[in-house]
């Protein structure tokens, strides 16, 4: 890979991880805004609505779309990159284990 691509390689991905990180921590406060339990079986109650469980299918979606990128990212062999991912990692999984814990 020329050096040219991998660079531009590299700001590709920092970019969908920090645009996934976006996403991840607003739809971190929406659930703890609405503070409701449970909010995934909501979609299957006759009285639910998609507006409760929204927040939470964005929370679900914004971990795989960033994990999938900290792969991609992670066959770059730059100590910088490396370092950057595995505390994305650690904080990803640190969070989705508190807010399943506690919300679901």
């Amino acid at each position: 890979m020329k050096e040219d691509a991998y660079r531009r390689y590299i700001r590709e991905v920092i970019r969908a991880i920090l645009r996934g990180i976006v996403l991840f921590l607003l739809s971190i406060s929406l659930i703890i805004t609405q503070d409701k339990h449970s909010i995934l079986t909501q979609l299957f109650l006759p009285d639910g609505s998609i507006k409760i469980a929204l927040p939470a299918l964005v929370f679900l979606f914004s971990v795989i779309y960033i994990w999938y990128y900290t792969c991609l990212g992670a066959k770059i062999m730059r100590r910088k990159i490396q370092i950057y991912i595995g505390y994305t990692r650690a904080i990803i999984v640190a969070s989705t284990m508190a807010m399943a814990l506690q919300y679901f």
